[in-house]
């Protein structure tokens, strides 16, 4: 498994249009995390979205938690 996600070159384009909102490691969440909400089959969840990028065993769960609570 990888240690991040990879995020496909046609998402990446679209969400680079925002990558000045975010530092560069919450953007790289970021990604992750929408290229997980995308294609995780199960439920709309942050647990769900870690699922659906593969990342639920290579990055801890408050890593995708602190994104929505704390990141700047």
């Amino acid at each position: 498994m990888l240690p991040d996600s990879t995020v496909p070159a046609s998402l990446l384009a679209v969400l680079k249009l925002v990558r000045g909102s975010f530092t560069a490691p919450t953007f790289r969440t970021f990604a992750a995390l929408v290229t997980g909400l995308i294609a995780q089959t199960g439920r709309c969840t942050v647990t769900g979205m870690l699922a659906g990028a593969g990342l639920t065993r290579a990055w801890s769960h408050d890593r995708a938690h602190a994104f929505f609570s704390r990141a700047s």
